[in-house]
């Protein structure tokens, strides 16, 4: 079993990335991103706490997206794997077919929502760091 994405370091998750055959790849990147989105925004709520329209509970709930979004990076190697793991099976594709749908669906979710808080904290936030929070 491979280590979690979570654990790679940039550069090996980049040479895991371009590596031939499965692996992470679209799905497992885009949840990497939101994760790098919800730290950035984390940053900026932690900065702006003091100021009556951003409640630390925006940056609990940004740091909880970071690490869901973690999680789903790996989901979906699970899933895709899974998906050519059932395709060698009789009829075992359709549920497959759902979970590799199922965690990048979660993934544009889970972007949203970075982005909704972003957005808010681009126009509560410091204006130093207006340019961590979009």
């Amino acid at each position: 079993m491979n280590p979690p994405l979570r654990e790679l370091t940039v550069e090996r998750f980049a040479e895991v990335l371009a590596a031939k055959g499965p692996g992470p790849a679209a799905g497992s990147t885009a949840a990497v991103s939101a994760s790098l989105a919800a730290g950035l925004a984390t940053k900026v709520a932690k900065a702006a706490a003091d100021r009556e329209t951003v409640t630390p509970d925006l940056a609990q709930e940004l740091d909880a997206l970071r690490e869901h979004a973690l999680r789903l990076a790996d989901d979906d190697v699970e899933a895709f794997a899974g998906f050519l793991e059932a395709r060698r099976k009789p009829g075992g594709e359709p549920g497959a077919a759902e979970a590799i749908v199922q965690v990048p669906a979660d993934v544009v979710a889970l972007a949203v929502r970075v982005a909704e808080i972003a957005a808010r904290l681009h126009a509560d936030g410091r204006d130093h760091l207006a340019g961590d929070a979009v």
